[in-house]
């Protein structure tokens, strides 16, 4: 009962005459549907469901995918500011311009594939890194140690403003299509 007419917004791009827009949208879709708007909660537990899983496939290289709970942020300014400082934190960590993926990438552990992402929904946040590699046990406990290692000594002024410009060039990268 969500996706209905009263919750969307159509946006249409190109050489088309609104009048044509508006003769699709009359043939397909549905009449209005009155009635609450019904959302489902999310109730993910604090606990890791399971801490790893594998499965073999026929692939050029393996895949792996290490995801990294966090706690749930309410909506409103708190979650904008987390969202904002995790993203900075990533690319920090992470990013492809900061010294754990050129070590992984000059040693042979990463591609350019890899990927380091916040997601923040309601009900649950968390952290997803992602790529290829030939030895996801090796990446696996490097990631694990990085991890140890910046919470000991998190980072230095010029990797923060680093991060920061790749973040802010990232976002401004955004507007540049529709």
């Amino acid at each position: 009962m969500f996706y209905t007419a009263e919750n969307m917004v159509l946006c249409v791009c190109g050489d088309i005459a609104p009048d044509e827009v508006e003769d699709i949208v009359r043939k397909y879709l549905k009449p209005l549907q009155k009635g609450d708007v019904k959302r489902v909660g999310c109730n993910e537990p604090k606990d890791i469901c399971k801490k790893r899983v594998e499965s073999f496939m026929d692939v050029a290289a393996p895949l792996f995918a290490i995801g990294i709970k966090c706690d749930d942020l309410q909506i409103g300014e708190e979650r904008i500011q987390a969202c904002a400082e995790n993203e900075i934190i990533l690319q920090l960590v992470f990013g492809k311009s900061g010294e754990f993926y050129n070590r992984c990438y000059e040693e042979g552990l990463l591609g350019d594939r890899f990927s380091a992402d916040f997601s923040c929904e309601r009900g649950t946040s968390y952290i997803m890194l992602c790529g290829s590699t030939p030895d996801p046990e090796r990446l696996y406990l490097k990631t694990l140690e990085e991890i140890r290692h910046r919470k000991e000594s998190f980072c230095t002024v010029e990797e923060f403003e680093r991060a920061k410009k790749v973040c802010y060039a990232s976002a401004l990268d955004t507007f540049n299509s529709t």
